[in-house]
């Protein structure tokens, strides 16, 4: 496998992990210690959150990148979380402003907004971009990856 390719499949990582951290808690959730039933169900509820919302970004960023070489989706992807943090929060700020277009009851608290929508998926973007070059990382040493 190239490099190249092992970075637009690394795209989906924040999509497979939580859907295996669902499949766990599903099948032997119940006899998890609370920490790690607590860490899966976070995973599975960024899912909920933000899936749609990265879904949404990836794809077209993958399409409009699809002639960069490796060394720019390595370089991507330290700045990635933050492109996603902050379109997430204008998603959602977006979402609340139709809300209250359409007179509906909806209020939005920026702070709270900012601190748990951009706080943990900046944080989660992170960890998955950790993970994505610990895989390259080690897949390149067991001569995997070109």
């Amino acid at each position: 496998m190239t490099a190249l390719r092992y970075y637009r499949i690394s795209v989906a990582i924040p999509v497979i992990f939580p859907l295996l951290a669902l499949i766990l808690l599903s099948t032997i959730g119940s006899i998890l210690p609370n920490q790690v039933e607590g860490m899966l169900t976070f995973l599975f509820l960024s899912l909920v959150v933000g899936g749609v919302p990265y879904i949404m970004i990836a794809v077209p960023l993958l399409i409009w990148f699809r002639n960069r070489d490796a060394s720019w989706y390595w370089n991507f992807s330290f700045v990635a979380p933050l492109v996603f943090c902050v379109l997430l929060i204008f998603l959602f700020v977006g979402w609340g402003l139709v809300y209250l277009v359409m007179g509906q009851a909806f209020s939005i608290n920026l702070v709270e907004v900012f601190r748990t929508i951009g706080l943990s998926s900046l944080i989660l973007g992170y960890a998955y971009v950790v993970l994505a070059h610990i895989g390259f990382f080690l897949l390149r040493k067991l001569g995997y990856i070109d």
